[in-house]
C-alpha cells in the first residue's frame, strides 16, 4: 500500500484520487492513483493548479486541447480596441453578455437586442412583457434572424505566466514525474512543506536554453518533462515546458543520493499522443543561477515561440473555417437543386458563386465593420 506523500495517509480505493501529472487542464494525461489522496488533491486543485490553469487557459481554449471531460474551457475578458468585451469559446469569439438598447423613434419605441442563445432572447423578452403585457411573444421571436458573422477587429488577451502559486503547481509536477518514475520519494521529501506552502524555496525558475535541446516537428506543439538526477555531481533537476513555448528549471535536489536516472515524457497536445523525443540537457551545480528575473532573451525567445505556436493554431483554424465554407456552400446550393437527377453547368456555375463570395467574407474580414444588433 502506498500512502500520500503529502500528508502520508494510506491511499486507499475510498480516498485515492486521480492524480494528472500535468494538469487535465492544459491537456495532460499522464496520470496515477498513487500519490496524492483527495482532499490534498483537491486543495491543489482548487489553488495552485487552479492558478496555472487559468494562465494557460488561453492556449488551451484556442488549442482545443482534449481533456477527460471533453468540455472546452471558455477564455473570458477578451476585449477588442473600444473595450467591447467578448468570450472566446474554441473557435469563435461570443458576446460576453446580451446587448439590449431602447431607441425612440416618431413617438414609436424600439428595442434593439443581440442574444447568444435562444433562451436568452426568451428570458429578455419575458422580462419586456413585464412592461409590456401586450407584448406577443412568438411574433417577436419571429422578427430575429441568428446570424453568423466574422468579428472584424482585433481581440486582446491579456496572459500573465508564474508566480507562487503557479509555481508551486510547476514544481508539484516535477515531484509528481520523479516519485512515478523513481518510485520512491525520499530524495524530495524536503520539498513537501514547500508545496504545502509552509517554506519557501528558490528551486524554480523560467528557464530557456540558448539552443534548442530537442527537435521539433513542423506543426508540432508538445507538453514536455525532462527529469535527470545523477548520484556524483548530486544534482536532481526537472525540465518543464508547456504547448512548446512556456519551460521551467526546477531543482528538485542538490544533494541528491539516488540512482542515476534521465527520463523523458512528451505529449502532442494536436495529435493526443505521447512522442519520442531525445533531450540533450546537461546543467554543472555550478552553473545553476536560481532567479525570477526574466532578462531580455528569455523576453525574444517567449515571443518567438509563442509566434510559432499562433501560426500553427490560426494555419489549423483557417484550414477548418475553409472546409466548413465549402461544405455549408454545398449544402445551400444542393437544398436549392434537391430535385434534379444531374449535376448541371448552372449548378456549378452557382456553387463555385457562392464558395467565392463565402471565401471572400472570410478572407477579407476585418477590413470593414458589420451591425450584429437585430432590430425589432
Amino acid at each position: 500500500m502506498t500512502n500520500c506523500y503529502i500528508c502520508d495517509t494510506p491511499l486507499t480505493l475510498e480516498n485515492s484520487s486521480k492524480e494528472h501529472i500535468l494538469l487535465n487542464s492544459i491537456g495532460g494525461h499522464l496520470k496515477s492513483k498513487d500519490l496524492l489522496c483527495n482532499i490534498c488533491n483537491s486543495k491543489f486543485g482548487h489553488e495552485a493548479d487552479t492558478e496555472l490553469a487559468n494562465q494557460l487557459l488561453f492556449l488551451s481554449s484556442y488549442l482545443n486541447v482534449k481533456r477527460d471531460s471533453g468540455k472546452n474551457q471558455i477564455i473570458k475578458g477578451a476585449k477588442t480596441e473600444d473595450g467591447r468585451e467578448y468570450h472566446i469559446d474554441g473557435d469563435r469569439p461570443i458576446h460576453s453578455k446580451p446587448n439590449f438598447k431602447k431607441k425612440v423613434e416618431g413617438g414609436e419605441t424600439k428595442y434593439l437586442i443581440s442574444a447568444r442563445t435562444e433562451k436568452e432572447l426568451l428570458n429578455i423578452l419575458k422580462g419586456l412583457r413585464k412592461k409590456h403585457p401586450e407584448l406577443d411573444l412568438e411574433v417577436a421571436k419571429q422578427k430575429f434572424q441568428w446570424k453568423e458573422e466574422y468579428l472584424n477587429e482585433h481581440l486582446s488577451n491579456e496572459i500573465t505566466i508564474g508566480g507562487d502559486l503557479a509555481f508551486i503547481s510547476i514544481v508539484k509536477t516535477a515531484v509528481d514525474y520523479y516519485i512515478l518514475t523513481a518510485n520512491e520519494k525520499e530524495q524530495v521529501k524536503h520539498l513537501f512543506e514547500y508545496l504545502k506552502g509552509n517554506e519557501k524555496l528558490n528551486i524554480i525558475k523560467h528557464y530557456y536554453p540558448t539552443k534548442p535541446i530537442y527537435k521539433k516537428d513542423t506543426n508540432e506543439i508538445v507538453h514536455l518533462i525532462h527529469l535527470r538526477g545523477n548520484k556524483y555531481s548530486k544534482l536532481l533537476f526537472c525540465f518543464i515546458e508547456f504547448f512548446s513555448s512556456y519551460s521551467f528549471l526546477i531543482i528538485l535536489s542538490d544533494k541528491y543520493e539516488g540512482k542515476n536516472i534521465s527520463s523523458t515524457y512528451c505529449y502532442d497536445v494536436l495529435k493526443s499522443q505521447v512522442v519520442e523525443k531525445q533531450v540533450k540537457l546537461k546543467l554543472e551545480k555550478e552553473a545553476i543561477n536560481i532567479t525570477s528575473k526574466i532578462c531580455q532573451n528569455d523576453f525574444t525567445t517567449i515571443t518567438n515561440k509563442l509566434s510559432r505556436v499562433l501560426d500553427i493554431a490560426n494555419k489549423i483554424k483557417s484550414d477548418k473555417e475553409i472546409s466548413n465554407i465549402i461544405q455549408k456552400t454545398i449544402n445551400k446550393v444542393f437544398y436549392q437543386y434537391k430535385n434534379e437527377t444531374k449535376f448541371t453547368e448552372q449548378m456549378i456555375h452557382e456553387l463555385s458563386k457562392e464558395i467565392s463570395l463565402a471565401y471572400v467574407k472570410f478572407a477579407f474580414r476585418g477590413k470593414r465593420k458589420t451591425q450584429t444588433l437585430d432590430e425589432w
